[in-house]
């Protein structure tokens, strides 16, 4: 019995450790963990209602992001690579509470057109997201909270 017991314990302890070492592998660079508020003059630079400068994302170190956009509220899981300059960070959403976007859309029609990556460059307190990938120069910048 003392032996089912012990095989146990060093199944459970090589399981903890594979999770252990996939949340490492998951974490966010340190300088992306944060809450970041959306420049108000950059939403205006593209044309985009009021209520959207009251964007605000979330980033935690275990990789899960938080947004509020307008009355819409999501969670995602996302993953970031760094190329040097700045990272490819891709998200899965996970969870959303049906409210409308700052644009005044709805949370399907929100989720049906979800760009699951962007490039984010981060200088100081000044975090770049380019909407459509880095070689278009549509970008909304976001100050640290």
């Amino acid at each position: 019995m003392k032996v089912r017991a012990r095989v146990k314990q060093v199944i459970l302890f090589a399981v903890c450790l594979g999770y252990a070492s996939q949340a490492s592998a998951q974490s966010l660079p340190a300088e992306l963990v944060g809450t970041w508020n959306v420049e108000p003059s950059s939403v205006r630079v593209l044309g985009l209602p009021p209520a959207c400068e009251l964007i605000r994302i979330r980033y935690a170190v275990d990789g899960k992001v938080e947004y509020a956009s307008g009355e819409l509220k999501y969670k995602a899981k996302a993953t970031a690579k760094d190329d040097g300059k700045g990272l490819t960070v891709e998200e899965v959403p996970y969870e959303n509470n049906g409210g409308r976007n700052c644009q005044g859309r709805s949370a399907e029609f929100f989720f049906s057109h979800y760009a699951s990556a962007s490039y984010i460059e981060i200088r100081g307190t000044e975090m770049r997201v380019y909407l459509l990938g880095k070689e278009k120069p549509i970008s909304l910048v976001y100050k640290r909270d």
